[in-house]
């Protein structure tokens, strides 16, 4: 029988003690655990709200025997700081790392298919985002009100199909490469800088809120690994070098 870090019940303003973390088969206790946490290998999934609200987590490495990150696992840790996803993990649901205001790397592999609905929402700390071609959909508000952010990369031949109503809603989005045959939901690119909304059409490259022509570049480079090295060579006539010395979200 698989093993998962299962529902547990919000930890509120009230909490008298910190009792550790305990795995089991069935169930993670409440505890507010002293950073890094490291889940065992045992376990595949990490269920809905397991790490919700533990407010002084900064650092989570997760075992390549997880498949899925549950609804609101990580929501309202607002001390995590960086998170390795490894090469199993195909599904990051609903609000998996919503209102992670400190977030500021997160390594995902190009296992995963589905970036559910608010996963990143007001994840305000990240300012680039590079998404695997693994990536089929992006859930609505994914994004959303992720304030600094301005830059999101989609790796050459991106199976990307949907990105769902608001997902950059309120973000400083102005750089972007958005795959061919893309269905977008409403307001997707709204709140967002660019005055012209008309250019964020499936196929289309922006840079810094122009359209440009970058369609041969692009299907050159190889976006496995997206080092700030390789970003700056793409985006070398719009950014400064200041861009590459800001966190960013890794997805390989």
């Amino acid at each position: 029988m698989s093993r998962e870090l299962q529902e547990r019940p919000p930890i509120g303003p009230t909490a008298q003690s910190s009792p550790p973390i305990k795995f089991s088969s069935h169930i993670l206790r409440p505890s507010f655990l002293a950073p890094p946490v490291t889940i065992p290998d045992s376990f595949t999934a990490i269920g809905q709200g397991a790490f919700a609200y533990q407010s002084d987590i900064t650092r989570v490495v997760i075992p390549d025997s997880v498949v899925t990150i549950g609804v609101g696992a990580f929501s309202f840790c607002r001390s995590l700081i960086t998170i390795i996803i490894p090469d199993s993990v195909v599904t990051i649901e609903s609000k998996a790392f919503y209102f992670c205001r400190s977030l500021i790397t997160i390594i995902i592999p190009d296992s995963v298919v589905t970036i559910g609905t608010f996963a990143f929402y007001f994840c305000y700390s990240l300012m680039t985002i590079a998404i695997p071609d693994s990536v089929m959909t992006i859930g609505a508000y994914a994004f959303s009100y992720c304030r600094v952010l301005t830059d999101v990369i989609f790796k050459t031949g991106s199976q990307l199909l949907s990105i769902g109503g608001s997902a950059f809603y309120g973000s400083k989005l102005s750089t972007v490469n958005i795959p061919a045959d893309v269905d977008f939901g409403g307001s997707v690119f709204d709140s967002t800088p660019c005055e012209d909304k008309s250019i964020f059409q499936a196929g289309n490259t922006i840079i810094n809120c122009a359209l440009v022509s970058l369609s041969h570049s692009v299907s050159r480079r190889n976006f496995s690994r997206v080092p700030y090295s390789t970003l700056e060579a793409f985006f070398c006539h719009s950014f400064t070098g200041d861009i590459f010395r800001t966190p960013f979200i890794y997805l390989l």
